[in-house]
């Protein structure tokens, strides 16, 4: 079996070495929770839209980002255990298995660029979001292609992100951290090594953005639109570092430790709304 999954791997990167797109489709329509959609991307990519996960209102104008599962035709290098996700269709000659991880996309990119070809339930959906939580990347030729599409649609992902980010406010409030939140960050966080630092963070009512000086670094927090005018708290962990009434979806938190990644901060920092 190790001999066939190393073969269809070295066949899928023959594949990957003709990657193409994305590619718009000509009849287009909104997508919805629940839809499985093709991707515009060759080797092919599928789509579970498993939740609108922030949305953006200023007056009229509504912006979308959803939370998508990667759905794979390469039955042999996806499945990886027996609870990994199979979907078998009646009226298309199509078996699509799913991949443990999630991206983002707007609605944009998805109306323009994807295509639906069936829906699913919400314990189907349930069933993928667990999967992908819960399932390890193996360190074999399965996680190898695993790793590699990650690595295919992470442009895509990046570029939902900061397009969603771009539409909210400009007006900012500012905290800074305490010398002891620095502290602990430093002796708890410092001693990672990361190949691909990552500076775009998705947590719980907030995205975030790392920007980086020769000093301190700084957090841009966005939170959502109908935060504005409460009461919120954030935390790192446990220390309490903003606790008010919040002014803009923008916050930016200063006076952030020099670390080599800031991806735990997607777990330890909290919004509570």
């Amino acid at each position: 079996m190790r001999d066939v999954i190393k073969g269809e791997y070295l066949r899928y990167l023959k594949l990957k070495k003709q990657s193409q797109g994305p590619f718009s489709f000509e009849k287009k329509s909104k997508p919805k929770v629940g839809e499985i959609r093709i991707f515009g991307i060759f080797p092919p990519i599928y789509f579970l839209i498993a939740e609108k996960s922030f949305t953006f209102e200023n007056g009229k104008k509504e912006k979308i980002i959803y939370k998508v599962l990667p759905l794979s035709e390469e039955i042999i290098l996806s499945h990886l255990t027996d609870n990994t996700p199979i979907f078998v269709f009646k009226d298309l000659i199509l078996c699509l298995a799913a991949l443990p991880f999630w991206i983002y996309l707007t609605e944009e990119i998805l109306f323009e660029y994807s295509k639906k070809i069936a829906e699913t339930d919400s314990e189907s959906i349930e069933k993928c979001i667990k999967y992908a939580e819960n399932t390890e990347i193996p360190q074999n030729y399965q996680g190898k292609f695993i790793r590699s599409e990650m690595e295919r649609l992470s442009q895509f992902n990046t570029s939902s992100i900061l397009d969603f980010i771009s539409t909210l406010e400009e007006v900012e409030q500012k905290t800074s951290l305490d010398f002891k939140v620095v502290e602990r960050m430093e002796e708890e966080h410092s001693y990672k090594l990361a190949a691909t630092p990552k500076k775009v963070l998705k947590g719980k009512n907030w995205y975030g953005i790392i920007e980086e000086s020769k000093d301190k670094n700084t957090l841009i927090l966005y939170l959502p639109h109908s935060a504005i005018g409460k009461k919120i708290v954030i935390r790192i962990k446990d220390d309490i570092i903003f606790e008010g009434e919040i002014e803009s979806d923008k916050l930016i938190i200063e006076n952030l430790p020099s670390l080599p990644d800031y991806s735990f901060l997607e777990e330890e920092l909290d919004v509570q709304i």
